[in-house]
């Protein structure tokens, strides 16, 4: 009763929602709040991460009881860590960030609408009336979609600030003002299953790999924050773009083969 009977890829991209979540609290808030002495911050993050690395374990063990405990940092994200850090102890955004939060929220949203898909197992069922495009279960478009827009999020509450206040204003935001556009762009048409996205949402995971080398070490400009291995978290939302654009690739070829031999 307590085993997850849906298909890996559910599983897989819950995962990584998680792992995507723990990433960015080690990459910025801990470092963020221990630096500012933010102590609810410290102590909430350290139970987040505590949580999700159990969360992650018990799920990769096919265990409902990960899901369920995923929730955690899910409600921590949407619910709990903004009012409680913003609100009830008025901790301020450096740089007057005022919409950080919604961050973090997006990335609860993510945690808990995969959970839910894995933990309901609609066995990976093909959807109904899909037209000339993709032709892939729904899971297999949502999961590089959602990987882009939550990489848009932290383009809009860092890298455009950064890039406004300390590289030149308007001319140094372009750059992650153009890639949010291409990783929004491409989302949309993978939820449009317009095939060619596939390739757009490849593009952008590769910029995303490319660009610490890029910006560090050949332009020579500062981490965020100070934070030298804040770089890391952009590899990582690449390397997820990448990776599940690759398994609805592969899955797409699957499907047209089977096709043609069910029609020889």
């Amino acid at each position: 009763m307590n085993q997850i009977k849906s298909p890996a890829i559910y599983l897989q991209v819950t995962v990584a929602a998680l792992l995507y979540n723990l990433l960015h609290i080690l990459a910025w808030e801990l470092p963020l709040a221990v630096r500012m002495g933010w102590r609810i911050n410290i102590v909430g993050d350290v139970f987040i991460i505590s949580a999700g690395i159990i969360s992650i374990i018990l799920i990769s063990m096919r265990k409902k009881t990960g899901l369920m405990l995923g929730m955690i940092p899910a409600l921590w994200a949407i619910l709990f860590q903004w009012f409680l850090v913003y609100i009830i102890f008025g901790y301020k955004e450096p740089n007057g960030v005022w919409w950080y939060p919604l961050f973090p929220i997006f990335q609860g949203i993510m945690i808990g609408y995969f959970a839910i898909l894995a933990y309901r197992d609609d066995a990976g069922q093909p959807d109904q009336g899909i037209g000339m495009g993709l032709k892939s279960p729904s899971i297999y478009l949502y999961a590089p979609a959602a990987f882009l827009l939550v990489q848009t999020g932290q383009k809009f509450v860092r890298e455009l600030v950064v890039g406004f206040l300390q590289n030149g204003g308007l001319k140094g935001a372009l750059p992650s003002t153009l890639l949010a556009l291409i990783a929004i762009a491409a989302a949309m048409l993978l939820i449009k299953r317009v095939k060619w996205s596939m390739a757009l949402a490849i593009f952008t995971g590769s910029i995303l790999l490319m660009q610490p080398v890029v910006y560090h070490l050949i332009m020579g400009k500062p981490c965020l924050g100070g934070i030298w291995w804040y770089p890391f978290f952009t590899v990582v939302q690449g390397a997820f773009i990448i990776y599940f654009s690759l398994l609805l690739f592969l899955n797409e070829r699957k499907i047209t083969a089977d096709m043609k031999e069910n029609n020889e």
